[in-house]
């Protein structure tokens, strides 16, 4: 595990590649979604993001998983980026983007195949 990024405990990249589809949804749609921000990989953020979105049962750790991914893609784009005066700020709007959806459009994804969800 990358030791610059955040996760929740019990998080293992194995238990992750069962639930993890990287970024977007598991549908045909999620290849509208690409797994970089102006060329670099930001996959690692979102499996966590499906793993928490796959383990998580209140509207609270939704919350939680939602501000982890914005934190992570955060992190990632600090570490790797080589053209950071330039595509740094571009980056993070995106990130940002990428944050927006899933704080506002993710609720379905989060509650499928769910029952009992404390909101």
């Amino acid at each position: 595990m990358k030791d610059y990024l955040i996760y929740p405990e019990g998080y293992t990249e194995a238990k992750a590649n069962k639930v993890s589809n990287g970024c977007g949804t598991g549908s045909w749609k999620g290849s509208l979604v690409p797994d970089t921000i102006y060329t670099i990989r930001i996959t690692d953020a979102c499996n966590i993001h499906d793993f928490e979105y796959h383990y998580g049962m209140t509207m609270h750790s939704k919350d939680v998983a939602d501000n982890r991914f914005l934190l992570n893609m955060h992190r990632i784009i600090n570490k790797k980026s080589k053209w950071s005066k330039f595509l740094n700020p571009l980056r993070k709007v995106r990130a940002q983007e990428y944050y927006l959806a899933v704080a506002h459009l993710g609720e379905k994804a989060f509650l499928a195949n769910k029952e009992g969800i404390i909101r």
